[in-house]
């Protein structure tokens, strides 16, 4: 029998950027033709490219695609994206919105962890979007939290955070209440700046939390096993999280490459399974045969009013199993 293994997720948000992706998975492009290099050795594991250090992995601050791509694969959020990149339950399983569609009341589950062996509560997601606000954090979507009822108030010192729609009911009940009706609030729960925060470990590290793969903790499909700064991020996967039976790739391996030949060589030297290609990259490979995928889903983001395009690869590997 043959076992598909595949990356759950890689979704890369860029500004007004269509990008293009080599993959040396089988099959895995638009035509159905199938790569003519191998990849890497390990069935299961998967190596890819994301082309430079992330910045910050503190999901409050974070501004950049890089960080949000490591984020996604380790955090999840009181929604996540499904594979047709609609929103659906994460950390909450269920959710209330009131008749005037202001107030929602999340009930989360109680099988969620934190790498460390905390549990996942309320308070998480509070110190989160506190922390969002709050003007000594100086995070660049700071606005984002502005949906909540008082928000900009409270990033002004005009109300205190009592006065701001973010209430824990008890470990396991989070209600948020909006200054005005958001059509898309669940969409924008699953951005990286909406993710919980530990505060016990956060506090532990201070402005040096998430900058070391010891000094973050998460809650998602993987974990952080190593960080070699500017060269590679190792993520393994996390055994206690809840839908852990569905993830089947033990490894994903994230090399840092800011060279687009050094690129190119260790895909064609099957040191890589997927990396990112320039125009004239896509255009050679293409002129050999190589198949070359090119996926694009456009979004116009609220509040921002911005046009984002964002892309989701999926990577395939076969292995034959013994019996």
């Amino acid at each position: 029998m043959y076992i598909k293994k595949r990356i759950l997720s890689i979704l890369v948000v860029l500004t007004l950027c269509i990008t293009t992706v080599l993959s040396a998975c089988t099959p895995v492009n638009n035509s159905g033709s199938a790569s003519k290099y191998k990849g890497t050795a390990d069935a299961d594991a998967v190596t890819i490219d994301i082309q430079q250090e992330p910045p910050d992995l503190f999901s409050v601050a974070c501004q950049d695609s890089v960080s949000s791509d490591v984020l996604r694969h380790t955090m999840d959020g009181l929604t996540v994206l499904d594979k047709d990149d609609k929103p659906i339950p994460g950390v909450a399983k269920d959710w209330e919105i009131s008749s005037d569609q202001l107030t929602y009341t999340f009930n989360l589950r109680t099988d969620y962890k934190w790498s460390n062996g905390d549990p996942v509560t309320a308070k998480d997601f509070e110190f989160a979007f506190k922390s969002l606000l709050e003007p000594k954090f100086a995070a660049t979507f700071s606005y984002f939290g502005h949906i909540f009822k008082n928000g900009e108030k409270y990033s002004k010192g005009e109300v205190t955070f009592d006065q701001v729609g973010v209430k824990v009911l008890d470990d396991h009940k989070l209600q948020l209440t909006l200054e005005n009706q958001t059509p898309y609030m669940l969409d924008i729960l699953t951005y990286s700046t909406f993710y919980p925060v530990n505060e016990k470990v956060y506090n532990q590290f201070g402005t040096k939390y998430g900058t070391d793969a010891d000094k973050i903790v998460t809650n998602g499909a993987y974990k952080m096993k190593s960080w070699q700064h500017e060269s590679e991020i190792v993520l393994e996967k996390n055994a206690d999280y809840p839908d852990a039976n569905n993830v089947n790739i033990k490894t994903i391996n994230m090399k840092m490459l800011n060279d687009a030949n050094a690129r190119m060589n260790n895909f064609k030297t099957n040191t890589l399974d997927m990396f990112k290609l320039s125009g004239e990259q896509a255009e050679q490979m293409r002129a050999e045969g190589q198949p070359v995928l090119n996926l694009s889903l456009i979004h116009i983001s609220e509040p921002t009013r911005q046009a984002e395009i964002s892309y989701a690869v999926f990577c395939l590997k076969k292995k034959k199993k013994k019996k």
